[in-house]
């Protein structure tokens, strides 16, 4: 059983939960053995459908709990994975005028990092609809022309709204573009597949395999605009988002 850590960080305020050293067994400075045990076959084997990490040989292995103790016997029960997010800051969009038509953005990168054989899956959500507001005032979130995003984002003369896109190498296929279109090709273009938060999380990142010690960026990029009819009231505008990264 693979117990999931989950790391929750706002863009206003970076939680970071690490996990606690595993007990070591043996080790030197040139390696460490966390668990280990004398078995036959064991390896990762993969398809499209799964992937299973297995060993033979051990007998009496599994989880057992009480109200005083919790014992995951056997070292494939013991493996557990470490994932963390790094680069989060608060970010900014610059000022801008809500009577005549504007166009206000910013970016950050996001750094995921995991040593699980898995992979990892990122989210992104806010915490309320729309999601920029000040007060009772606030920018419609980004509502693309069809069911996927749109390769440019586009403003309406009578409306405000505000929006997101990602770009790196794990972004889903949401995100993905042929050149003109999102949601089809193979490639990850900067500030390209505009779409609107939700508070329901949106799958911005993810991969299948480890990436440890590196970690794999996600560019996210937010974008405020006013069309040429909207006065849109003065105030600041604040959006709280979070972002979830969970192995597999």
């Amino acid at each position: 059983m693979m117990y999931k850590k989950i790391l929750y960080t706002y863009i206003l305020l970076l939680l970071l939960i690490l996990p606690g050293n595993a007990l070591s067994q043996m080790e030197s400075t040139n390696y460490r053995i966390d668990f280990d045990s004398v078995n036959t076959g064991g390896e990762i084997s993969t398809s499209t459908n799964y992937r299973i990490s297995d060993t033979m040989g051990e007998v009496a292995t599994g989880d057992s709990d009480s109200t005083n103790y919790q014992m995951r016997a056997g070292y494939q029960q013991m493996n557990t994975s470490f994932i963390s997010i790094s680069g989060l800051t608060s970010e900014i969009l610059p000022n801008m005028s809500g009577i005549v038509a504007g166009t206000s953005a910013t970016s950050t990168s996001v750094t995921v990092t995991t040593d699980n054989y898995g992979g990892y899956q990122l989210t992104m959500s806010a915490s309320t609809t729309p999601a920029l507001t000040a007060g009772v005032y606030s920018f419609d979130d980004y509502s693309p022309a069809g069911a996927s995003p749109d390769y440019v984002f586009i403003i309406d003369t009578n409306s405000s709204q505000f929006g997101f896109s990602v770009a790196g190498d794990d972004v889903d296929i949401e995100f993905l573009n042929n050149g003109a279109v999102c949601g089809v090709g193979g490639s990850s273009t900067p500030q390209r597949c505009w779409r609107g938060l939700d508070t329901t999380p949106i799958l911005i990142s993810e991969t299948n395999s480890s990436n440890h010690p590196t970690g794999v960026a996600t560019d996210i990029y937010y974008q405020s605009s006013v069309g040429s009819n909207k006065i849109q009231e003065a105030g600041v505008y604040q959006a709280d988002i979070t972002l979830t990264a969970t192995v597999l």
